[in-house]
């Protein structure tokens, strides 16, 4: 049988943080390790650490943010597969279960995610979560991911499991990131190894006052342009291009590689980088010409600033 470690990075959840941790030790399989790393908690979340002892290994740093703080529980873990928890989330006691028994089914993937439930501040069930809501996510879960990565996330970080090989050719968590660095890291993840998913909603997403989602006070008020230029400048290109060399080689459906191609260049249109939209349209019409949408999308793309705010 494989070994589990699990990450779980900290940061000023300490309402949550106790049933978090808990809900992994109760795991019908139990990880072989559980790392908790502190990223510079205020709020008592040491103490909350502290009190589970030696059944799990414990770091304090100071606030470098959640993706450092990933990437220093995952460089400690020693096993083959790593599974993410955030700190105010928690898991159906048969998570891990059921996914290393997709593992041993399925050899060679790179990553396994389950299905979701969301969850308020005292734990009850919330039907219509505010935000992003990937418990009514319909598209592809499984298998080659990228043309989906490409314009969306559609992946709960605490739901994903991944193998040691996967992470050590994407490269951990970018630190400079402070929102999207889990649709960054997973859409690496996507140009190496394919991925598995488990349909049961075995991770409960939390929602509340304090998370990072919701509380403005956690992150700088220009986050999403900070993060999206970093995104939209390095790892999509890089993924846009690696996407349109699958499609042309026969490894990806042509069809739905122009559409991934086609949604990113709508995004760059709206972010107002018309060079970067220009050249993904241009690469989805190359992959399926007679497709009509992404030309019209390349002629808005085509016209000055403000014509298109007049269109």
């Amino acid at each position: 049988m494989p070994t589990v470690s699990v990450v779980i990075p900290s940061y000023c959840h300490a309402p949550f943080l106790a049933r978090a941790i808990e809900s992994v030790l109760e795991q019908t399989r139990p990880p072989d390790e559980v790392i908790v790393v502190d990223d510079g908690s205020t709020d008592g979340s040491p103490e909350e650490i502290r009190r589970f002892g030696s059944r799990i290994r414990a770091v304090f740093q100071e606030n470098r943010g959640t993706c450092a703080a990933l990437n220093r529980g995952m460089a400690m873990a020693k096993g083959e597969w790593i599974a993410i928890q955030n700190s105010d989330d928690a898991w159906e006691p048969q998570k891990l279960e059921r996914q290393l028994a997709v593992c041993d089914r399925i050899p060679g993937c790179g990553a396994v995610h389950t299905g979701v439930r969301y969850m308020d501040e005292e734990g009850h069930l919330l039907e219509q979560p505010p935000g992003a809501d990937l418990s009514r996510y319909e598209g592809r879960a499984r298998g080659d991911l990228l043309p989906v990565l490409l314009h969306c996330m559609p992946i709960a970080v605490s739901s994903a499991m991944i193998s040691r090989g996967a992470l050590q050719l994407t490269g951990g968590f970018d630190p400079l990131l402070l929102g999207m660095g889990d649709w960054d890291f997973f859409l690496r993840l996507s140009l190496h190894a394919a991925f598995e998913h488990v349909p049961e909603p075995l991770t409960w997403v939390r929602k509340h006052r304090g998370s990072a989602g919701m509380d403005p006070s956690r992150l700088p008020s220009d986050w999403q342009d900070r993060d999206w230029r970093i995104l939209a400048g390095s790892t999509m290109p890089a993924a846009a291009r690696a996407l349109f060399q699958r499609a042309r080689e026969g490894r990806t459906d042509r069809r739905e590689a122009a559409r991934s191609l086609a949604a990113l260049g709508f995004l760059y249109t709206l972010g107002g980088d018309r060079r970067r939209a220009r050249a993904a349209l241009v690469l989805s019409a190359r992959l399926d010409p007679l497709r009509w949408q992404t030309h019209a999308r390349l002629a808005l793309a085509l016209l000055p600033a403000r014509r298109r705010r007049d269109a």
